[in-house]
Formats: structure tokens, C-alpha cells, sequence
């Protein structure tokens, strides 16, 4: 899965990442098992990672144009 998402471009990331973390809020106030809460949780890890490192441009802090 992460090899799909590594294909989308930050809007569509964000937008997932949205949408996930609603369903994980829902999925806590509705007393959901703790494996379902559990998948949703690493979905939402990965799409966070994913969006931090297209909106950064790169995953290397020492690449940055800020570097002096």
C-alpha cells in the first residue's frame, strides 16, 4: 500500500490523511476493537510520514535551501 501512496501528490495525501483520522476519531467514540483502531492508527502513521516528506521537498534537512 505505501508503494501506491508514494504516488500521490500532497492534496490526495491530505485529504486521506482527513478522512482517516475522522474515521479513527469515530472508530474511538464508538467503542471500536482495539486491532480495528490499531490498523487505523498505522494507516494514518504512514500517510503522515508521506505527507511530511512531499510537502518538505525532501527527507534530508541538510538539503533544505534554508542550510547556510
Amino acid at each position: 500500500m505505501e508503494s501506491e501512496l508514494r504516488n500521490l501528490d500532497s492534496a490526495t495525501l491530505k485529504t486521506l490523511y482527513d478522512k482517516h483520522l475522522q474515521e479513527l476519531s469515530d472508530a474511538l467514540l464508538s467503542g471500536a476493537e482495539w486491532k480495528d483502531v490499531q490498523d487505523k492508527r498505522k494507516l494514518l502513521i504512514e500517510l503522515s510520514k508521506l505527507l511530511h516528506t512531499s510537502t518538505s521537498g525532501t527527507s534530508n534537512p541538510a538539503e533544505t535551501a534554508t542550510r547556510y
